[in-house]
Parts: structure tokens; sequence; C-alpha cells
């Protein structure tokens, strides 16, 4: 019976170690893959907020070419003929009468690049809506005032069809340029 018991006793430690081993292997093999979802998740959870980030990054980009391709480059394509019209109109307003108008070489900044000599006998910054009735009576000068005003409704065109492009601090200012006056022909003292 001792032996029997001794037996028992064996086979019964043999059977709990064995059921800690399954135990212990069922419970590692719990934590691993508890773990693995973990990993998973934290994974799954990280490509989903880079994909948003990238979705976001690809937004941002698409409104940015648009913003340049239908706004900016347009806009700044347009004023940088205007200036080259307005400078035209001016050289040709020097070259036809030089007593009257001159370019200033040495402007920078704001300062007036070009000057009229008033009636009191004082060089002045050229204003062209101070001097267009001497402008409408020179032919050469005119015509290019006239494709500068087809220059200034295109630029409210895109203005008016483009603006929501424009950005923050532009946006009064554009609706300062779209309100002034545009054709300065209608204006009576000049009629």
């Amino acid at each position: 019976m001792a032996q029997q018991s001794g037996k028992s006793q064996s086979d019964y430690s043999v059977a709990i170690i064995g059921a800690a081993a399954v135990f212990g292997a069922a419970l590692v093999a719990a934590l691993l893959g508890i773990a693995g979802q973990l990993l998973a998740a934290r994974h799954t959870a990280r490509l989903a907020r880079e994909a948003a980030l990238h979705k976001d990054a690809e937004k941002t980009i698409e409104f940015r070419t648009k913003q340049v391709q239908e706004f900016h480059a347009p806009l700044s394509a347009l004023l940088r003929q205007s200036k080259d019209l307005y400078d035209k109109m001016l050289e040709q307003l020097v070259e036809d009468d030089p007593t009257r108008y001159r370019k200033v070489p040495t402007a920078t900044g704001n300062e007036f690049r070009w000057e009229v000599f008033d009636k009191d006998g004082q060089w002045r910054g050229f204003r062209l809506l101070d001097q267009f009735p001497v402008v409408k009576k020179d032919p050469k000068a005119l015509a290019l005032a006239d494709a500068n005003l087809v220059i200034g409704q295109n630029i409210c065109q895109i203005v008016s069809t483009h603006a929501g492009y424009a950005s923050e601090g532009l946006v009064d200012m554009l609706g300062q340029y779209l309100g002034a006056p545009r054709n300065p022909y209608h204006n009576p003292q000049w009629v």
C-alpha cells in the first residue's frame, strides 16, 4: 500500500507538473497572443494615423498646386505685364515730352520711379490718374494705357473667380482692388 500510495503520489505530482506546464504554456501563449494583438493594434493605429497625415498632405499639396496654377502664377504674370506696359507708357511720355516727364534713376523702395514737372515748377511723383488727360492726347501712350486696362480686367477676372486661393492677408486688398474704378474714361472731369 505504501508503494501504491507513493506511486499515486508520484502520478499525482506528475499530473500536477504536467497540468502546470500546460497551464504555463497556455498562459505564455495567451500573453503572447495579447502582446501580438496589442502590437498589431498599435501598428494599425500608426498606419491609420500615417494614412490620415498622408491624405491631409495630399489635399494640402493639391490646394497649393491649384493656388499657384489658378491664382498666384497668372496674377503674378499679369501684374508683371501691367508694370512693364506702365513703364513703357511712361517711357513713351518721356520720349514725347522730356521737359515734362522723367525717370528717376536712383529710386528705391516705395519712391516714385517716374516724375512729372508740375505747374508749380516742381518735380512730383507721376500718378496716372492725374496725368490721364495728357495720356489721352498721346496716341502711343494711350494705346499702352488701353492695353493695361485690358490686363486690369483680366486681373479682376482671376481675382473674382479664384479669390478662394488668396491668402488671408490679400483678401482685403483684393476687395479694394475690385472696388476701385476700372475705367478712367468714365471720369467726368476727363471728358
